[in-house]
């Protein structure tokens, strides 16, 4: 009796809370019947046991998927088609996969639904298109499909472009074909993460023309790349050629 009492208490949990690995609760006597230590033997696998017992992994991802289900369908939404898909691949691991995609979707359910009917946000100049600056039709049909927002490590850069760490800061630096420093950018990032984010932009930034322009005096000019007045990056060689209308570095 007091297993069921504790089962229900602990239910709210199946529904939303993502730590957990069961729907079905159970707790042993050990703390709760006086004078019984004689009686129990392997006392630090007693939970354990007692857990797959109650409820196998099988029944677990099944149940687990019905709560979620249940959710869902309070807010008029599905996972249907992908789920179905999910599973007919990979039975075990994609109820598992389901069960993170559909906790991440309810979490963050009440942004997909206001920016439903939100686009990609052309009044940020220095957005672009960009991880932080998504359509909110985008947002949700990822949330749907189970597809996850991509991080930094997905981006991959020209060996040209190096990261290097120093005194805990992340710098990059445009290599030429000698591998030599060509051009630097002058901010310097928290983390690898960071420095490769802010470089997608800053390339979608040097795609334009206009960014570029070239400062000082004779015999010791500076190739810059700016946006709105601040200079973001400088070429590391000094020393310009100019012929034919052609600029480069000698």
């Amino acid at each position: 009796m007091y297993g069921i009492f504790f089962s229900i208490s602990l239910e709210k949990d199946a529904f939303g809370n993502p730590s957990i690995s069961q729907t079905y609760f159970s707790q042993n006597l050990e703390n709760l019947v006086p004078d019984t230590a004689d009686l129990w033997k392997d006392l630090a696998g007693l939970e354990d046991m007692l857990n797959s017992l109650s409820e196998p992994k099988e029944k677990y991802l099944e149940r687990r998927n019905k709560f979620l289900n249940h959710l869902l369908g309070r807010f008029a939404e599905q996972l249907t088609d992908y789920g179905m898909l999910t599973v007919r691949l990979s039975p075990e691991k994609g109820k598992e996969r389901l069960i993170e995609d559909k906790l991440h979707f309810l979490n963050n359910y009440p942004q997909i639904s206001a920016e439903r009917g939100q686009g990609f946000d052309y009044a940020i100049p220095k957005e672009f298109y960009h991880i932080d600056n998504l359509s909110g039709l985008e947002n949700r049909v990822a949330g749907l499909y189970g597809i996850r927002q991509k991080e930094s490590d997905w981006l991959i850069f020209s060996s040209r472009f190096e990261f290097s760490e120093t005194g805990g800061a992340w710098i990059i630096l445009i290599l030429d074909a000698g591998d030599q420093p060509l051009f630097e950018i002058l901010e310097a990032f928290s983390s690898l993460d960071n420095a490769k984010l802010s470089l997608e932009k800053i390339l979608l930034i040097a795609a334009d023309p206009s960014n570029w322009g070239i400062a000082g005096t004779p015999g010791d000019l500076v190739l810059e790349l700016f946006l709105d007045d601040e200079i973001l990056g400088e070429s590391v060689k000094k020393r310009f050629f100019i012929r034919r209308g052609r600029t480069g570095f000698s």
